[in-house]
């Protein structure tokens, strides 16, 4: 959301290419039982060019960002654009 206009802008997430997994993991994961786990939550970082995805304007602006899936939303974050120039 632009945090000036009150435009929303919402776009889906891009399947994974295969370059987002070229990273390896240098921590092994302990194996683990269902109820070790059960209850638990993950952590997942993903990158996305929102100018792209959300075909942003190409100005200057500050957005309000957050990512859902389901029930389930992400923390917000402040995006400060800045076109070059």
């Amino acid at each position: 959301m632009d945090s000036t206009t009150g435009q929303r802008y919402v776009g889906p997430v891009p399947a994974p290419t295969p370059q987002d997994s070229e990273i390896p993991n240098p921590m092994q994961r302990p194996s683990r039982q269902p109820h070790e786990v059960s209850g638990m939550t993950g952590q997942v970082r993903f990158d996305l060019d929102l100018m792209a995805v959300l075909r942003l304007p190409q100005m200057n602006a500050d957005y309000r960002v957050h990512v859902e899936r389901g029930a389930l939303s992400s923390n917000v974050v402040r995006v400060r654009v800045r076109i070059a120039g």
